[in-house]
């Protein structure tokens, strides 16, 4: 085995990882936080009906 292909070899394994950790954050920040601040705008929103039912 040269050097060149043991060193393609590395450079390609640390450009998959970067491209699979890249597609991570990106999938994420499109489609997991959106859902996330889904769920805390209905849990926000149930607190305040809560209190609003005690207050009447």
């Amino acid at each position: 085995m040269s050097k060149s292909f043991i060193g393609g070899f590395v450079a390609g394994g640390l450009a998959v990882i970067i491209v699979i950790a890249t597609a991570g954050g990106l999938y994420k920040a499109k489609v997991i936080d959106p859902v996330e601040e889904k769920w805390n705008f209905i849990e926000e929103n149930r607190k305040k009906a809560k209190r609003k039912r005690i207050a009447h």
